[in-house]
């Protein structure tokens, strides 16, 4: 722990009645490592450098206006000033600031020991410049309350701070009061006061492990999703291949190992806890089976390339992809063929999502998309780190777009089924800036997919 300390010195001239308070400092340095550089060399001879920096901390005090001068009287006078202590450190886990006499003892005491006065910090509780005992002084963090000088068996925290300090946190601001009655021997009165900072440690760096995954059907997605740290709903979008510090979004890029396209999509690690495709599923023209896909073992399914005409009927087998906003897919194709007309209610056990993947639930209040919902809370936050887009909807053999021909709304799949002719998905809209959960849509109708890990 660093400290620095002042001595407060109230002169009392004999002839003019004024004192003046000064500060002397002493510094101390403490939490001063030198950087620690490691190196390791694996079988293809690569070399990993790391660099720690320890935190360190100092403090500086500006005393510049605490000067008193007062004409003391039989009922005394009160005078406070500013004592301001600025904190830097290199913590991003923050620091924590103390404040006390220099021991046990709290009196000013006369330059002449034979002078028995003291100006004493003995009382209990809080006081203000009118109730204060005369030849007393204390400090105040507000310049309206009082308390006593703290002794250094019992020292007072100004400020504890988890995180790297704003430019108005590194600032404290204490202030000391004292009221002197002309019965005090004139004289100069003195006591060191002592600030002490102490730097935490700085955080480990936000695990983003879903670096570490190799496809979207990596078999360690779950575990390395659940190891990757959760961001808040309005944390900063970081960039893919990290380790970072700081509230930022965990996120990478994997490629779809169906082949299709050489598809990669951005996956992120959501404040619901979950991991995300944040880009619509792009995938047509192609047969999958339970090895690389949410089917069931054994099974196979085969995604057509159709046009967009096709979309008008039941129990039929529709996908869609554009180059603008990915693909659309009639319900029986997003489950595989289980969102028959003959389903009328439950969540599919199957889609066309990559294995270790699947549609988001909806409609209960524990479903993915309501979740999802609760802490992106709006069509701002829907629409930053999750990535919605207004990817619209195929419906009457046509993408469905305002009179100006602009898409200004999306449209998502859940796996849930409403009844024998629709079923639950998620809708943005521009118009009113609104979510929504529990929309109905048609299973004819051209929807596109997010897809939500296991």
């Amino acid at each position: 722990m660093k400290k620095v300390s002042r001595k407060i010195i109230l002169d009392m001239p004999t002839k003019i009645g004024i004192f003046a308070s000064s500060l002397l400092v002493a510094t101390t340095a403490v939490y001063i490592w030198s950087p620690i550089i490691g190196s390791h060399a694996d079988d293809n001879q690569t070399t990993e450098i790391s660099a720690t920096i320890n935190p360190v901390a100092s403090v500086t005090l500006d005393t510049n206006n605490l000067v008193f001068n007062i004409a003391p009287t039989n009922d005394g006078v009160f005078r406070s000033s500013p004592i301001i202590a600025t904190v830097k450190t290199n913590s991003t886990g923050g620091y924590e600031l103390y404040f006390s006499s220099e021991n046990n003892d709290t009196d000013m005491v006369h330059s002449n020991p034979s002078i028995p006065n003291v100006i004493s910090s003995d009382f209990e509780g809080a006081v203000t410049s009118a109730t204060m005992a005369k030849e007393k002084w204390g400090y105040s963090l507000d310049n309206i309350e009082f308390l006593k000088i703290p002794t250094a068996a019992n020292q007072i925290q100004l400020r504890d701070i988890d995180h790297f300090p704003s430019a108005a946190e590194q600032n404290n601001t204490v202030y000391i009061g004292t009221k002197i009655s002309s019965s005090l021997p004139s004289g100069t009165y003195s006591k060191n006061i002592v600030f002490s900072v102490l730097a935490h440690e700085s955080p480990v760096p936000h695990a983003n492990r879903l670096i570490e995954l190799t496809s979207m059907q990596d078999p360690n997605l779950s575990v390395y999703c659940a190891d990757t740290y959760t961001p808040t709903k309005d944390a900063n979008v970081g960039t893919a291949d990290n380790i970072f510090y700081g509230d930022l979004v965990p996120q990478t890029t994997l490629a779809d190992n169906r082949g299709y396209n050489n598809n990669t999509y951005v996956i992120k690690k959501l404040a619901d806890g979950k991991c995300w495709m944040t880009e619509n599923l792009r995938i047509v023209n192609k047969t999958i089976s339970a090895a690389d896909s949410n089917l069931q073992s054994g099974e196979t399914w085969t995604i057509p390339a159709s046009s967009i005409s096709g979309f008008n009927a039941q129990n039929t087998n529709d996908a869609y992809l554009d180059s603008t906003y990915g693909g659309y897919y009639t319900f029986y194709t997003a489950t595989a063929g289980w969102g028959t007309d003959n389903v009328t209610s439950g969540n599919s056990p199957r889609d066309i999502c990559p294995k270790g993947w699947r549609l988001p639930t909806t409609r209960e209040s524990s479903s993915d998309f309501k979740i999802l919902r609760s802490y992106y809370d709006s069509l701002e936050l829907m629409m930053g780190a999750p990535g919605f887009i207004y990817s619209s909807r195929i419906f009457e053999n046509r993408l469905s777009v305002n009179n100006a021909g602009e898409t200004t709304s999306g449209h998502f799949w859940s796996s849930s089924s409403m009844d024998n002719s629709a079923a639950w998905s998620m809708g943005i809209y521009k118009s009113g800036s609104s979510v929504s959960t529990d929309n109905r849509a048609a299973k004819t109708w051209g929807l596109a997919i997010r897809c939500v890990a296991n």
